[in-house]
Parts: structure tokens; sequence; C-alpha cells
């Protein structure tokens, strides 16, 4: 078998053939395999020339192992520093990591020649005999060196020093990048011309160059650092080599087989089984590349750091400098630390050692690297600040020293930054130093003066926010001029002439229409500019049916405004109109306030008001602090709840009660707000104004009854607004099953909106902390529900949002209680996301199309008012049925006999039967079961049916009156709350029902006016009973005519709700013919049960012919609004004997179970002067 052959690549280390190689370190074992000379002509040598380069620009350890031939495993061990193949002299100290300027680039060229192959010849008769046979037992060995090839490497690197050139100009790097000139170099080791050595030389110009070489022409190569130094050393390189071992160079890597495969060969036994390492894991490999990457350039930056720290005293303390000096050497042992544990580590993974036990994989080498790093971060930005000023000509003054600026300078203009190094961390840092940069390179005339003022070595030291002060002839004329400067730029600055002119606000602001205030100044230049209160900085606005302007300071007459426009041809004073009525047909020309709907709605205790008081504070700042500097707290909703608050050393809880309750919001006994009724919070901001409409929640403690209030409530306040542009639904995130009181909720709140609503429905999940603001367990049972209801809504990132109310609630502990609540970091990220979330939605608020409020409420009018029909509708046809009989009978008589006296006699008389809707005084609970029920007629000829009453007074709540068997009536007491035998007829509850009203019918014999005047006005009696004949089939066909209005008015409700609910809606028509016509087979009534199948079989027939049929071609004929409307009025005038159809209905949501709705126009509380009210939307 023929030995496997490895080959060590080195740097220029000169061993013999025969020595003994330990695999497990990577080093030489000093002793010889041979005990004497080796035959010379057992040494095989093979001319091999060859020349190549490779380049290099990542900069990365690992590539640069590779250029020099090293293998991950034996990059471990030159790391470790175990391994005597890999010193760092010659082409090795290409290895070694720079120790500064880290933010350098640099790219490398690697040349490697191969000169010659020297072998030995393990055939040779007389090697077995030289052969030192107890060498060949050493411990440790694993390997014999049997060749060597000789040669050289040299590594180029050129650098681009983060001083050499501005960073932020990249055109050199476009022109010739650093991979180009890595390139060329390489060009030049093997002896090709370059294309452009002027564009070449230029661009290193702003280079610097390194040569790592294992041939040294005149030891000149630590010298060179110029590409002109770097073509020279090139030139002389080929001189040099042949000078050096007889033009063969020097070693670069080593032919190296296992002991055991040498033994055989030169037939020897080996004592023992060689060892053979194992390789060492790859994900660990890449693990010990990272840490030395990060290791060498936390060094680079340190040392980078430090450097910096000792040219900076104007802006770095001393005493900081000398105690992080230190701390930054204490690096260089940390590095033998992990060199070490590398070492350990290797020989432990080598001998297939349990990873566990791996020093490396602990995280912490990790964690002590990235808090050395950190000592880079305290004084980086103030240095490099100070840098950039300084090199603008701006002073550069410590606080003790700005007196002595100012009385130097006494009337002239001074642009003053006051900072720290904690500002610099401030979030309004980048806008003041944008600004001051502007300043200085203006081109001003007269130039002001600018200074910064470092406030780090002045008395006060509490210097958290930078802030540039305009100082003019010796006084602050603008403490802040930044924030000025951003507000006012392009505004028009409008006031009242005179103070007397300013009316103070009224206490109750209405929901009128505002106009955001963009007029011409009326100076000559007549520029068109938002008009701002330079007091309050607030945008002014303009209501029309009031006839005032208003601002945050208060509200004035048009003609009392006075104006000054951003142009500087304006001057300093303030205009006003010649013309105040023109004035007056402006403002009344001006674009009113974008109008923006969100309609809220959800289960119970989901938290709605809460959202809402979150909300508030989540458009108004963009962060926690912004919202603690306000004075007060801004809210809309009344609310209350629970802190925890330590009482002399024991910790409980405290009620934090936010406003009072009243007749919209009650505090539940949670401490939770609960919504009493529907209330629109009306903000206006930035010309847009934003309806948040409040419902109450459904699944209502109070049962089913309640939630069909809140529901015709809910859409009773639509009717407010005439389009939506958002419904969100609140829900929590993280419910592992969707429980069947939120079914219920879910399928109601969908049940009442049109399908066109599914583009404009989003979900919103409160206390969504828990869940890391992601929607998880609740994901798969909501998008299920909303499959099954065939919505079309698939969840994603457009449509959830996700929101955390805590910090609101510390907004309210602190201000309200002044009760400061713990972790305050915790309260600043839930704000910061949940801001972020809120403004996310605003944006989709106002990028989404509206929905038209008309089309839901046309469907809810029209499910509630085929609800209402369906039992007069059935009673409807029966009278209609029998009065067709009855003028059968009678028009079949005069056929047969015609107009005789006693034919005049019956004929004249005509039955009428008149509907008559009754309510109970008291909700029953009846049995239908044929032994507990039978029809009946009073003295008067009213017809009714008697039931057997089996619970008086039953407050069950059930959704309809005439259902039999539903499924709430288990809890009713003749069951035993159990839906047990009923108690008073042992009947299943499956059999009764819940009646709270019923249908009656009178019954009247009244004479046919109609065959009498025919009698009285013809002589002939043949011609009479002709006429009666016609009269009564005119009759007949009129009746059929209305059956036939009936049933199409019904297939119209059916196929309408069907069609554009955005849940399918239950044919409610359908069930309740079928459960009638098993009621009257049940009871044996064979005509009423056949005369109610044909009636159903008709409704079905017209239900399909409206809806069409693809498959046959047949288009659909799905009524419009329009369509319902007409019906419903037409339905509305209808009489049966007299009595308006309308009296008949069942209409349980009546205005007396209605709760007034309320719009609240929220007056915000901000920051004071310089604040800006949703000013981030501006940038949506």
């Amino acid at each position: 078998m023929q030995a496997q052959i490895l080959k060590k690549p080195t740097f220029g280390n000169i061993v013999a053939l025969g020595s003994l190689y330990d695999a497990y370190k990577d080093r030489i074992v000093s002793q010889s395999v041979f005990a004497d000379l080796v035959p010379a002509d057992a040494n095989k040598s093979a001319k091999v020339v060859s020349g190549s380069y490779r380049t290099n620009t990542s900069n990365l350890l690992a590539d640069k192992f590779a250029k020099l031939d090293l293998s991950p495993e034996l990059s471990l061990s030159f790391l470790a520093g175990t391994s005597d193949l890999y010193s760092t002299r010659g082409s090795g100290g290409y290895l070694l990591p720079r120790r500064s300027d880290a933010s350098a680039q640099e790219a490398s060229v690697v040349y490697t020649e191969t000169t010659r192959h020297e072998t030995l010849s393990l055939e040779h008769e007389e090697l077995p005999g030289i052969i030192d046979a107890d060498a060949l037992q050493t411990e440790g060995a694993t390997h014999v060196i049997v060749g060597v090839w000789w040669g050289g490497r040299v590594a180029v690197t050129a650098s681009r020093p983060s001083s050499a050139s501005n960073m932020n100009d990249t055109s050199e790097l476009t022109e010739f990048p650093l991979s180009a000139m890595v390139d060329s170099i390489g060009r030049l080791f093997v002896g090709k011309t370059l294309d452009s050595d002027t564009k070449i030389e230029e661009a290193a110009k702003k280079l610097s160059f390194q040569v790592n070489t294992d041939i040294d022409p005149d030891k000149k190569a630590s010298g060179v650092s110029t590409f002109a130094a770097v073509r020279e050393f090139i030139t002389a390189l080929p001189a040099a080599w042949k000078k050096v071992k007889m033009g063969k160079g020097v070693p670069i890597a080593y032919d190296i087989i296992p002991i055991k495969d040498f033994a055989s060969a030169v037939s020897q036994q080996l004592s023992h089984e060689p060892r053979s390492p194992t390789q060492v894991d790859e994900k660990y490999q890449q693990h010990v590349f990272s840490l030395f990457e990060d290791l060498y350039k936390t060094m680079q930056v340190l040392n980078d750091y430090i450097g910096a720290l000792s040219h900076h005293e104007l802006s770095v303390p001393n005493a900081y400098l000398s105690a992080t000096k230190p701390r930054v050497s204490n690096l260089t042992e940390f590095e033998d630390s992990l060199k070490q544990s590398l070492s350990q580590d290797i020989s432990h993974a080598r001998e297939n050692a349990s990873s566990e036990i791996l020093k490396l994989i602990n995280s912490s080498w990790t964690s002590k690297i990235a808090k050395y790093k950190d000592l880079a971060v305290p004084y980086s930005l103030k240095m490099a600040f100070q840098d950039e000023v300084i090199k603008l000509g701006v002073e550069y003054i410590q606080a003790t020293d700005m007196e002595v600026l100012w009385e130097k300078h006494p009337e002239r203009d001074i642009y003053a930054l006051f900072y720290s190094d904690a500002a610099t961390r401030a979030n309004i840092w980048q806008a003041t130093y944008q600004e001051l940069m502007k300043i200085a390179v203006s081109d001003e005339t007269p130039k002001p003066l600018l200074a910064v003022v470092d406030c780090d070595f002045g008395p006060d030291k509490s210097v958290t926010k930078p802030l540039i002060e305009l100082r003019r002839n010796g006084k602050v004329v603008s403490p802040d001029f930044v924030s000025e400067l951003a507000e006012l730029a392009d505004k028009c600055l409008m006031r009242p002439a005179s103070e007397a002119h300013l009316l103070p606000l009224p206490g109750v602001m209405g929901d009128s229409i505002r106009r955001e205030v963009r007029i011409p100044c009326p100076c000559s230049a007549e520029k068109v500019n938002e008009c701002v209160c330079p007091t309050c900085k607030q945008t002014i606005f303009f209501l029309i049916d009031e006839g005032h302007l208003y601002c945050s300071c208060g509200r004035y007459q048009p003609g009392n405004a006075a104006l000054k426009c951003p142009l500087p041809s304006h001057g300093r004073a303030y205009l006003k109109y010649k013309d105040p009525q023109s004035l007056i047909d402006i403002l009344g020309a001006l674009k009113p306030f974008d109008q923006y709907n969100v309609l809220i709605l959800g289960e119970t205790g989901v938290g709605k008001s809460t959202f809402i008081n979150s909300f508030v504070n989540y458009m108004l700042f963009k962060n926690l602090d912004y919202a603690l500097q306000v004075p007060g707290l801004n809210y809309a909703v009344p609310c209350s709840f629970p802190v925890p608050n330590m009482v002399n050393g024991d910790w409980g809880e405290r009620e934090v009660r936010v406003g009072n309750p009243n007749d919209r919001e009650h505090f539940s006994d949670k401490g939770q707000s609960a919504t009493q009724s529907c209330v629109t919070y009306i903000f206006h901001m930035n010309g847009m104004t934003f309806r948040l409409i409040d419902t109450p929640g459904i699944g209502d403690t109070r049962g089913i009854d309640q939630d069909n209030i809140n529901m015709a409530n809910i859409v009773e306040t639509l009717k407010s607004v005439d389009k939506l542009n958002t419904i969100l639904f609140l829900m929590k995130p993280d419910s592992t099953r969707l429980t069947q009181t939120f079914n219920f909720c879910m399928t109601g709140l969908l049940s009442q909106l049109h399908k066109d609503t599914n583009k404009n429905i989003v979900f919103g999940f409160t206390r969504a902390k828990n869940s890391g603001y992601e929607l998880k367990e609740t994901r798969a049972p909501l998008q299920k529900l909303l499959d099954d209801k065939k919505t079309g809504i698939v969840l994603g990132y457009n449509n959830t949002f996700f929101f955390e109310a805590e910090s609101f609630q510390y907004l309210a502990a602190l201000k309200v209680a002044n009760i400061v609540l713990k972790n305050k970091p915790g309260y600043d990220e839930s704000y910061a996301k949940s801001a972020e979330e809120s403004r996310r939605l605003i944006k989709l608020v106002i990028g989404m199309s509206t929905h038209e409020v008309r089309k839901t409420l046309a469907l809810s009018s029209t499910r509630e008012y085929i609800e209402g029909l369906k039992e007069p509708m059935t009673k409807i046809n029966d009278i209609v049925a029998r009065e067709e009989k009855d003028i059968e009978i009678q028009r079949e008589y005069v056929k047969t006999y015609g107009l005789s006296n006693e034919g005049i006699e019956k004929n004249l008389k005509r039955t009428v039967w008149i509907p008559h809707r009754t309510e109970l005084q008291e909700p029953q609970t009846v049995c239908t079961h044929g032994d507990c029920r039978k029809d009946s007629a009073d003295e008067g000829g009213a017809r009714f049916t008697i039931y057997k009453v089996c619970h008086q007074n039953c407050t069950v709540k059930t959704p309809t009156n005439e259902q039999v068997g539903l499924v709430e009536l288990m809890d009713c007491a003749a069951f035993n709350c159990r839906g047990e035998p009923c108690i008073e007829c042992g009947h299943s509850w499956q059999l009764h029902q819940h009646i709270r009203y019923e249908i009656v019918e009178t019954v009247e014999v009244k004479d046919n006016e109609a065959v009498l005047e025919i009698w009285r006005n013809n002589s002939s009696h043949a011609e009479a009973a002709r006429k009666v004949i016609a009269g009564f089939e005119a009759s007949i066909k009129e009746l059929q005519e209305r059956k036939k209005f009936l049933t199409n008015a019904l297939a119209s409700f059916g196929v309408y709700l069907e069609q554009i609910a955005i849940v399918k809606f239950n044919d409610a028509t359908t069930a309740y013919l079928e459960y009638l016509i098993t009621n009257a087979n049940g009871n044996g009534k064979l005509a009423d049960a056949k005369r109610l199948s044909d009636q159903l079989k008709a409704y079905k027939e017209q239900f399909e012919s409206m809806k069409g049929d693809e498959s046959t071609n047949v288009p659909a004929n799905i009524p419009t609004e329009s369509d319902i409307e007409g019906i419903i009025a037409e339905l509305n005038g209808m009489k049966i004997n007299g009595v308006l159809v309308s009296t008949l209905l069942d209409k349980r949501r009546t205005t007396k179970s209605l709760v007034p709705h309320y719009a609240v126009t929220i007056r915000f509380l901000t920051a004071g002067k310089g604040s800006k009210i949703f000013s981030w939307i501006k940038r949506l």
C-alpha cells in the first residue's frame, strides 16, 4: 500500500529529512530516525520552477492563512503558538495583526515561487541499515519528514490610512481601488508590464506599503513603504534569490508520512500503535477565528483610542486618560490567556475529547472582548467632533473660558453650542450638529463667531442635551436657536394685531370641520405659507361656522389677524390685510382637514379604552422621556388601575385614577375603564382629523341582550360618519384557542359589516409585550375562524399591529399619584415599540381606500328587517291563502247558481282576518309539543294558539322570539338550569321556546260591497254574475301578486345578505319555514304543512333564480342597496286588511335601548413653546 504523503507549509524553517513530526502540536521532534548519514543517492532532487500570486482584499485572518497555504487546522496551531514550523519571521510576518489604525483599508498580494523539490527515496536498499530503532519509538512522534519544497514567499500589503484622506471622498477608490493596486503589484512579480504606470503611481501616493519576505535583498524590506520602493524591491528580488542556497531559496513546505507507513517502508517494526489525531471541529475553528479577529480589531481600536486621547486635552479629562491606559494594557495579558486556552483546547480536540471541556466555547471570552471594546466608546465622538470643528475655524473652549470670549467680541453675532459628552448621545444631537455645520460653512456677511463650549469641564456638568444659543450685541436673542429655526423656517407667523383681540377658547370644542390656514402674506411677495402662532408654535386653523381663527393661545376674528412671512423682503413688521372681507373669502375657500375615521371593535376586557389613552401619547411623543416633560397627563378616557406601592416597608397596591367616571365610562371592579356607550374621540393635527370611534365590548357580562343593544349602538353611531378608513379589531395575542365567547363576539361583529370592509379590517393586539410583539398562539385559531367564515382576510404584517399600555400606566402613576414605578428601561422599550406600531397603523389608515358606511348600514337594516318579518310573513301568507280559498268558493258558487236572491244573501258577506301584534306583559317559556298546545279563538273571533306556559317571567336571554330548542333555554328554571326534562310538562327543553309577543287574528264578517254594487247596477242577473266572477278573479290575482311580492322580497333580502355580508348570512326564512312545516306535520295539520311547503318551494326557487347559475350561464340578479331600500319602503306601506305590515314586525332594537352617542374633541397638553404635535406625520 502506498504511503499517504501530506504537505505542510513552513516559513523558511530548515529541517533535515528524516526528522520526526508531532501532528498533535504541529511541531518538529528534534530526534532523527537515522543513526548515520543518509546515502547521497537516497536523496532525490527535482527542479520545479513556478511562480504565482494571489490577492486578498478581505483582511480577515482566515483569508490571510489561506493565502500562505495554511489550512484551518494548521492556522489554529499558529494562533496558539505551538508550532515551530510557523514563525513570524520572513513571510510569516504577514500574519501579524496591525496594532493601530483600525479604520485603515487594506489589500495584499502574496507571491509564491517554487524552485526545487527534494525527496527521500524510501526504497533505497541501505536505509533499513541506518535506522535508529529507538527513535522510531519516540513518544509523541506521528509522522516522518520525507520531502522538502524550496522557494520563497513575499507578501506586499497596501494600506490606505484613515487619516490619509477624507473618508467621505471615495473618488480615488472608484478610479483605482486597492484591489487593482495589489493586482498590479502581482503582475510585477510575474514579470508583466503595467498598462498605466502614471495612474498607479498617482493613486499610490495616498497609500503605504509593507513587505514581508523570506528572501530580503540587501535587508531593505523593512524600509519599503512606497510604491516606488516596492517596484525596486521586486526588481532586485531575482538576483537576491540566486544567492540563497545556490538559487534554491528557503524551505516553503515539507512532505510528511505517517510513522507507521515509514516503518513499513524501511522494514521496521513499531513497539506500539501510533496515535492519529482527530480533526478539530469546523464550527470550533470558525469560532476561534472569530474570537481572534475580534480581539485584534479591538486592540487596533484601543491603541488608536489611547493615541487620540493624549492629543485632545480640551475635550478629554486627564484623569480619564490616566485611568484608561492601564486597562488597555491588560489586553496583552488577555491575548496570552486566550492563546494558552487555545493550545489546551487543540490538544483536547485532537485527542477526540468531549467538546464540553473546550474552554474557548465559553461565551465569557466574547463578553470580555466586548468589555474591552467598550473602553473606546466614551470620548470617541467628542474627539472626532473637536477635530472637525477646529478645522472649520470654530472656537473650541471649556465652560470656564466662555465669559472671556463674550467680552472679547461684544458686538458680534455669536452662535454658541453648549454640549457635553452626554449631550452627544441625546436624540437631538444629530440635528443640532447639522445646523452648526451649516452655520460654519455659510457665506453670511458679516461672518458670525462660532464657539463650542465643552461643559464637561465647567462647574455645571449636568448638560445632557445640546443647545445652540444666539447672542447679539452681548444679549441672548434665541435661547434655543435650532428648535425655533426648525419650527419657523418655512412658516408665516400669524397673531392678533393686539392682545386685546385675543379671545379665550370655548370650554367645549365641537366636531366642526377645520381648515388649516395656508394663505398669501399681505406683503408684496404674496407668498403662500402655513400660518403658525409665534407664541404657542401651533398651526392656525379656521372654523367657518364660527368665523374665528384658532390656536392654542385662543381665538380671534380674521379682521384682527396680523402676519409676517419668512421672506427677507417682508421685514420685521406684522401686516394686516387691507380688506378684511377678502381675507374671510380666502379662508372660506381653504381645503378642509382630511377626515380619517377608525372604528374600534373588540371583546369586553381587551382594553380598547386603555389602548386609546396610550395611543394618544404614542402619537404625541416620540419616546417616554418626551412625554414625561409635559406638566400634565394626556388622556382621552377616564380609567383606573392598581400599581405596586410600598407603605411602611410593606408592599401593597394603590389604585391610580385617571379622570372621573361618567355616563360614557365606568370603572369596573378590576379597575379597568368599561365603555358604556359609543364615543368618538377626535384628534386634529397637521391638516388632518382623526376620529377614533370607541365602542362597548361585545361579550358583555350583562348578557346577550346587552350585546344586541351594543351592536345596535355601534350601527347607530356609524350613521354619524359617511365613510370608514379602518376597522380595528383589538384582541390579545397569546390565546392558544379562541373561546366560545370570542367566536360569538367575532362572528357577531363581522356579521354587521359589508363584505367590502375586508380590505379595511386590521387587527390590533393589546398587552403584546409578553408575546414579544408577535402574533403567536392566536394566529392559527384566528386565521381558521376567518377562513371558516370565508372573510377573504389573510393575517400578515400589513394588517396586524401590537401594543403595550404599561408605559401609559407609568406616566399616569407618576403624574397623577406621584408614584415612580421600577424598571423604567423596560417601560422605555415598550413605549418605543408601541409608538412605532401606532405610527405604522396611522400610515396605513391614511393610505387605505375608504368604505362607504351606507353599505354597512343597508346591510344592518336589511338583516334586522328580515329577522322581524319572518313570523308576520307566515301569518300574512296564511291569511292570504284563506282569503284566496274563500273567494274561490264564492266564485264557484256564483258560476253554478248565478245571482238569485238566495245567492245574493250568501255572497254579500265576506270573512276578513285582521292580524294584530300583542306584546306579552312578561317573557314566557312555553312548550310546543302537541299535548301542550291547541289552536283557539276568542268571543271576538280572534284566532290564536294556546301554549302551556312552563315558566312565567323567564329572564333567560334568547336572540329571537319564535325559534324552538335554542340552547340558551337549558339555563331556564323549568329545566333546573341544567337542561333536564321540564318540571311542568316533562318534555325536553328542545321542544320549548321563549316568547315575548304573539301575533293574533281578529275575524270579522262584512258585507261584500263589491258584489252588492254589481247586483244593484245590473238588471240582468247573468251580466251581474259575469262581472262578479271577474271581480273575484281579479281579487285572486291581486292576492297571488301579493304573495309573489312577499316571496320575492324575502328572497331579495336573503340573496342580498348572502352576497354582501362579510360573514355569510344564515338563511333565516328557510330555517323558519322548515321549522313550521315540521311542527305542522307533527300536529297532524297536513293542509298547513302542504301550504307552508309550497311557500318554501316558491321562496327557494326565487332565491336560486336571483343568485344565477354560472354552469348554465344564467346571470345573477343581486339586488343593490337602492333595490333593498325600495322593497322595504313598499313593505312598510303595504296593508293587510287595513293593518300596516310594519306594525307586525319583531323590533327588539328600539330607540329606548340605544345609549346616546358622544363626540369628544381631545385638547392636547404639550411641552410648551417649541413643541410640535404630530410633526412626524408630515414624514409619512
